[in-house]
């Protein structure tokens, strides 16, 4: 058995302001997408934002392929998405602006420096990189 990849499939409001949303904050680029029925925008699409990918679908469109989601589910999540990165300080500077934060910028006693934020549907993404460890310094004792 071997997993390659896990890309989340979002359910949300609006698939075309979902991926401008990614587009404008994070750079991402639209690899993928359905049209809905009649024009009414796109039902389904995909971005890729450097080696990560997410997908969008609209609640109807989604609902309509898995039929035992409960009727009560709706767009956003209970849990967080959690990506390791680099560059975390400069997307934080620019999440500040465009983005809900709900934890702000801060190293974590477990090595990593990280912020969460939530997106216009609710769901809520973790954006970390690792601290490296300072050496100690000649004549110190570790």
């Amino acid at each position: 058995m071997e997993f390659n990849t896990l890309t989340p499939n979002l359910m949300v409001a609006n698939v075309d302001a979902s991926v401008a949303y990614y587009q404008q904050l994070l750079g991402a680029e639209q690899v993928s997408s359905v049209p809905g029925p009649e024009g009414t925008g796109l039902q389904w699409a995909m971005v890729r934002i450097g080696k990560l990918e997410l997908m969008f679908q609209t609640e109807k469109s989604l609902k309509e392929d898995v039929p035992a989601i409960p009727a009560a589910v709706k767009p956003g999540a209970a849990n967080t998405i959690f990506i390791r990165m680099k560059g975390v300080e400069a997307l934080y500077k620019k999440a500040r602006t465009q983005a809900t934060i709900l934890a702000h910028l801060e190293t974590r006693f477990y090595g990593m420096k990280e912020f969460t934020m939530q997106d216009p549907d609710g769901y809520m993404f973790t954006f970390a990189e690792p601290v490296q460890a300072t050496p100690p310094s000649s004549g110190q004792v570790a």
